[in-house]
């Protein structure tokens, strides 16, 4: 099956301007004891019948004005958290109460259990209003959300995401205010220091051999934890990307992979566990330590993660210079890809008790200052034509590694891409623990059997007869 991959496009946003013209209205003198005498009966009559059309203009204006949504009560559920937007999202909704008098139940949930609680949600038929669609707006909730293509906001989506958000069909089911940008973020003021040119790094061979200079400087190259995001964003450069060494994007999607094509990710960090470019804690340390050992300087790179990430390294240390590079090519003929799709996009249910609610919400959060302050503290690419966003250091760094890297190739997440239907994002993050726990050859193997296993068994429950 041929892959779905969109070169990488400079997105250039444009402050437009709203000019407002106000007419003079001129006013004449006539004689005034003409205008003292009493009106005649035909221009009272004219008069009375202005009166009657203006005030029958008000009434069937007032018919067509959408009703209050004042009182009325919404769910959403987010997966947004202290270092991801959570204060941010607080402080509209409750600017959206103040100005509707509508109220907004939030409800949290864990970032890497989002999916798997919302399906669970989903089967037991209780659905929220709105809910945050984590890139899965039409491969997994499309049948449960309502289409959003007749919304004024629609039209201001860049084409970029109505490629994302339609996916290939016809219909979008949620408001995209930013695309997520999954690469490798770089603490370039540690890399110089150790003598390694961030941007000299091209292969996985160029990467090792960047970490092993970072090794011989003292420092820990990779701070990333045993994360599920290691297995699940740059799969497809070994897997099914046009220039990967496997061409298996058919079987994955017909339910008949193997996993093979897979082991030579699982030997990649296999790798760099055998020289120690991973801390010997990685299987159970936090994102928090992740981030302390980046901005600190004790290592260099946190590994296939979203720009999210660029604030709180920022925020733990603004005095480094922080950068984005693409995933490195698996070989020198290969390109080099950049991940990412749906980052902040919200849907509606589309049997909400409370449509004019959602979608004035929607609408709220759409509007330029509004989705501004999302991009702002997302980062990533923003969707919005009219988006007024500040240019922080994370939305800066795609600026950046787009215009120095022209020849970029953009891909929606591979396990969203393949495997988005099938929920298998823990599945990945307990195999990134076992590898990090034991990467010997024979585990190797018996990871890769896990995750045949998990696969064949969610593809069956997806789309078994």
């Amino acid at each position: 099956m041929k892959n779905r991959s969109k070169r990488w496009l400079a997105l250039g946003l444009s402050a437009g301007m709203i000019l407002s013209l106000y007419g003079c209205g001129g006013s004449s003198s006539g004689n005034d004891a003409a205008s003292d005498a009493p009106a005649s009966q035909a221009e009272q009559t004219q008069a009375d019948t202005k009166a009657d059309s203006a005030a029958g203009t008000e009434a069937e204006q007032a018919e067509k004005e959408e009703p209050s949504i004042a009182g009325t009560n919404i769910e959403m559920t987010t997966r947004m958290a202290a270092d991801t937007g959570i204060d941010v999202l607080k402080e509209l909704i409750a600017e959206f109460e103040a100005e509707t008098g509508a109220t907004i139940t939030l409800t949290e949930y864990p970032i890497n259990d989002y999916n798997s609680m919302m399906k669970t949600r989903i089967a037991a038929n209780d659905f929220p209003d709105v809910w945050e669609t984590h890139g899965e707006s039409k491969v997994t909730y499309g049948e449960y959300l309502m289409p959003v293509n007749n919304e004024e906001w629609y039209d201001k989506e860049t084409d970029l995401a109505k490629g994302i958000l339609t996916g290939g069909g016809d219909e979008a089911y949620a408001l995209m205010i930013n695309s997520a940008v999954a690469a490798t973020i770089c603490n370039k003021t540690a890399a110089d220091a150790a003598g390694v040119d961030v941007y000299a790094i091209r292969t996985v061979d160029d990467f090792k051999e960047a970490c092993q200079t970072i090794i011989d400087a003292g420092l820990v190259p990779m701070a990333d934890d045993a994360a599920a995001d290691l297995f699940g964003q740059f799969a497809g450069i070994y897997t099914c990307y046009p220039d990967a060494p496997a061409q298996d994007g058919e079987s994955i999607l017909n339910g008949t992979w193997d996993w093979e094509s897979f082991v030579p990710l699982l030997q990649f960090y296999a790798d760099l566990l055998d020289m120690g470019a991973f801390w010997e804690d990685a299987s159970t340390i936090t994102i928090a330590d992740s981030l302390e050992r980046v901005a600190s300087g004790k290592s260099v790179f946190l590994f296939a993660r979203t720009t999210p990430r660029f604030m709180s390294l920022v925020e733990l240390n603004p005095d480094n210079e922080y950068v984005m590079i693409p995933c490195p090519a698996v070989s020198e003929d290969a390109k080099q890809y950049c991940v990412g799709g749906e980052d902040y996009a919200v849907g509606i249910w589309k049997d909400t008790e409370q449509p004019e609610t959602c979608r004035a919400w929607l609408e709220f959060l759409a509007r330029p200052e509004n989705s501004g302050r999302i991009v702002s503290v997302k980062g990533g690419i923003p969707t919005l034509t009219d988006c007024a966003f500040e240019k922080t250091m994370p939305v800066q760094a795609v600026e950046d590694m787009m215009e120095r890297y022209p020849d970029l190739v953009y891909n929606n997440m591979w396990s969203r891409e393949y495997l988005g239907a099938l929920g298998m994002w823990g599945t990945f993050g307990e195999a990134a623990g076992k590898l990090f726990t034991d990467h010997s050859p024979e585990n190797i193997t018996a990871i890769k059997d896990f995750l045949k296993e998990a696969y064949d068994e969610r593809y069956e429950a997806a789309y078994g007869e």
